[in-house]
């Protein structure tokens, strides 16, 4: 039975080994999406930059020919000897006038770089999708890789645990000799992981060559290593 691989990223579980970085050097580091958006997001920045400044002398100009329209009413309104409160709300309306095209130049420059930035990555859409294939095939040459390497390895290999769990969960945490814990008299024991063909025989770490069997079970098994497996028989349960 084919073991369900959990989908992951073999940098993430391995990235500190030195040769797991040599092989990481020698098929290329699969991170060509994440360095082809990063410099779209610097393209788009700067560009924004300058939309910005562009904004921002509009609106100076527009605040300023309010105040300015606002102030020059005002004071013809004063010396006209119009009321107090007409020149005074005249006044008022300039500077609110103002501060609404402060405060609403935020939020239209954000909505506009939404719409830039969503145009500018479909724009880039096709080439996103080929550094992300290529990235899925170079992360594909690298497990593969690291694969052949940990089968191969001489003593048990760098991802043995991941092994383990792997072919736990494909034997559904079952003894495949005496199927413990299944049966009416079942024992506290633990499980092992063992390799059918003996290592020192030159049986590999392949998934095909590794069952589970539990500590009983595997203590005996052919091999000087075996026998040095002592069992917990402790009370049922």
């Amino acid at each position: 039975m084919t073991p369900t691989l959990v989908n992951r990223q073999a940098r993430e579980y391995y990235g500190h080994r030195e040769d797991f970085q040599r092989i990481v050097r020698r098929v290329g580091p699969p991170d060509n999406r994440e360095r082809l958006l990063e410099k779209l997001e610097a393209d788009l920045a700067r560009e924004q930059e300058v939309v910005l400044i562009k904004r921002q002398t509009v609106l100076l100009k527009r605040v300023s020919v309010g105040v300015i329209c606002a102030l020059g009413i005002s004071v013809l309104l004063y010396f006209l000897n119009v009321l107090t409160l007409v020149w005074m709300g005249v006044a008022l309306a300039g500077i609110l006038f103002a501060l609404f095209q402060v405060g609403s130049l935020a939020e239209r420059c954000q909505k506009a770089y939404e719409r830039r930035r969503k145009a500018h990555l479909e724009k880039n859409a096709d080439l996103l999708q080929r550094a992300e294939a290529r990235d899925i095939e170079l992360t594909n040459r690298i497990e593969e890789e690291w694969d052949a390497y940990c089968v191969n390895f001489t003593g048990y290999p760098p991802d043995w645990k991941y092994r383990v769990m792997v072919v736990l969960e494909r034997d559904h945490h079952t003894c495949t000799q005496c199927s413990w814990p299944s049966g009416a008299k079942r024992k506290v024991r633990q499980l092992h992981v063992h390799h059918i063909e003996r290592h020192s025989r030159g049986g590999d770490h392949a998934f095909s060559n590794l069952v589970t069997l539990c500590d009983i079970c595997h203590s005996e098994q052919e091999g000087s290593g075996h026998n040095r497996i002592n069992p917990r028989r402790r009370k049922g349960r």
